[in-house]
């Protein structure tokens, strides 16, 4: 699922300009934002964990 995102940071510049903003695109940032996804999957799965 992630691969074209993968190929994308391994290929792409370590800037990019959104909405003329300089964004670094970094393995670390790349693998924080995919992490949130991850992290509400698992969420939704465990639902118990969101009343502590």
């Amino acid at each position: 699922m992630f691969n074209d995102i993968k190929n994308y940071i391994y290929y792409a510049p370590e800037k990019e300009t959104v909405e003329s903003v300089e964004v670094e695109v970094s393995m670390f940032s790349i693998a924080f934002v995919m992490s949130l996804y991850l992290r509400d999957k698992y969420l939704g799965l465990h639902p118990e964990l969101l009343n502590h």
